[in-house]
C-alpha cells in the first residue's frame, strides 16, 4: 500500500468496494493508497489504513459534534475535529498546537495534521 506522505501530486480517488458494506479504498493514480472502514452498518466509528499507519475516528456528541483521532491501539486522542458548522471545523492536536481550520475539501483530502 502506498504512504499519502509519497503521493503528494498523485490523483486521489474513493471509490465504495461494495454498496453492501461499508468499507471504501482510497486509491492514488489507481494504485491502493488506503482503505476506511466502518465495523457496523450504523455505528460511529471507523478504522483508516495507509502505507503511513492505522487510524481509528470515533464520532460523539448530538448537538456538538466532533470527532476523536486516535492511532489504532491507542487509548487517548492524536487529534479532535470539532464541527464548527455544516462544512467547516477545527481539528486540535493533543501536543498544544493551534488548532487547524478545516473544511469538508481539506478533510478529504488529508490535512496536514
Amino acid at each position: 500500500m502506498l504512504t499519502l506522505v509519497g503521493a503528494p501530486h498523485r490523483h486521489l480517488a474513493w471509490s465504495q468496494d461494495s454498496s453492501w458494506t461499508r468499507r471504501f479504498t482510497l486509491t492514488a493514480d489507481e494504485l491502493p493508497a488506503g482503505t476506511l472502514e466502518f465495523p457496523g452498518h450504523f455505528g460511529t466509528l471507523a478504522t483508516a489504513r495507509t502505507g503511513d499507519g492505522c487510524w481509528t475516528f470515533k464520532r460523539v456528541g448530538f448537538w456538538q459534534q466532533r470527532a476523536s483521532i486516535r492511532a489504532c491501539g491507542a487509548d487517548h486522542d492524536f487529534a479532535v475535529f470539532q464541527n464548527d458548522t455544516w462544512s467547516r471545523g477545527r481539528i486540535a492536536r493533543d501536543d498544544r498546537r493551534p488548532p487547524i481550520s478545516c473544511d469538508h475539501e481539506c478533510l478529504a483530502l488529508g490535512a496536514p495534521i
